[in-house]
């Protein structure tokens, strides 16, 4: 990844976060990093731990930043987030997967949050009967 794009990714989770805080969440931590994956913001509302995806895009040219999410990053999410999990003993605790949509367009700056992008079942293929992430 290009040093441009670190920054543009970065500035991405700036404003997510700004914009979680607004709405009431807790921010955990950020970029929690396993060799399984990785997750750009882990928050907590109201007793549930959410984990997000960020992804930032200059427009919507291509198409909305959260159609950027794929099957193989759910899995190391999913992986990186049940990782956590287990070593902050939260299995207790109610999860949800989301993403923060954002285009950062010269002048305007539009937010978008989706809920429960990702299941468990994402991780799941015809060569897994369960899910274990490691």
């Amino acid at each position: 990844m290009s040093f441009k794009a670190k920054l543009k990714g970065k500035e991405g989770e700036d404003i997510a976060c700004k914009f979680l805080k607004k709405r009431g969440y807790k921010i955990l931590t950020r970029n929690f990093r396993t060799k399984m994956g990785e997750i750009d913001i882990i928050a907590e509302k109201k007793g549930t731990i959410v984990f997000f995806e960020v992804k930032t895009r200059k427009s919507r040219r291509y198409g909305l930043p959260k159609e950027y999410v794929s099957e193989l990053k759910k899995k190391r999410i999913l992986s990186a987030a049940l990782f956590y999990l287990t070593k902050k003993k939260l299995w207790n605790r109610p999860i949800r997967f989301d993403v923060i949509g954002l285009i950062l367009d010269r002048e305007v700056i539009e937010v978008e949050h989706e809920r429960d992008v990702i299941h468990l079942s994402d991780a799941m293929d015809s060569s897994n009967s369960y899910w274990q992430p490691w």
